[in-house]
């Protein structure tokens, strides 16, 4: 190579540099922050029905919506009782940070798929209306008689719906986190 070489020997900057080095070896800190930073952004997610990168979810079917009505839940997608949202949790150390859910089906709603159920029977309680003869479904303490249903097999589709991840505000936001700790 052709050209000029300059060397700097200052103590300040190898002092500087090596407190950023330090600091570096010890991310636990800066990693909660961020951990903290994405929770919010998330849970905000939730709130606004989109993905990471501003899309909205794709919409309840009319048949969930009716139920969810009937069952006095949370109208919102993904919120039946809140308890996806309120499961979001960061883990983090000096090397890494990972956030994530620790609910059974956080996966499908994150990425979608399909549910494949197998033929089956059940027990179902009804309750019949002594006025009217009606029956009615009912729970198993209010019935006051019990009949074998069988079930064919079915497949539940669950489209996407992402929750988790990092769009360009929060990669500006990290970025930020982690200059101000390490500088």
């Amino acid at each position: 190579m052709s050209g000029i070489t300059v060397r700097v020997n200052s103590q300040a900057i190898a002092q500087y540099l090596s407190s950023i080095l330090e600091r570096g070896q010890h991310m636990k800190p800066a990693f909660d922050q961020i951990g903290e930073y994405l929770i919010r952004e998330t849970q905000l997610r939730f709130d606004r029905q989109e993905s990471p990168d501003g899309n909205p979810w794709a919409p309840l079917k009319p048949r969930t919506v009716k139920a969810k009505n009937r069952q006095n839940k949370i109208s919102k997608i993904l919120q039946a009782r809140g308890d996806l949202r309120r499961s979001i949790v960061y883990q983090s150390s000096n090397t890494s940070l990972v956030i994530g859910s620790n609910r059974d089906y956080a996966a499908i709603h994150q990425f979608g798929g399909e549910i494949a159920l197998a033929a089956r029977s059940r027990a179902v309680n009804f309750r019949v209306n002594k006025r009217t003869g009606q029956s009615r479904f009912a729970r198993k303490e209010r019935g006051n008689f019990q009949q074998d249903v069988n079930f064919r097999a079915s497949r539940i589709i669950i489209p996407a719906r992402p929750y988790l991840g990092v769009n360009a505000q929060d990669e500006a936001e990290i970025i930020r986190i982690l200059s101000t700790y390490l500088t």
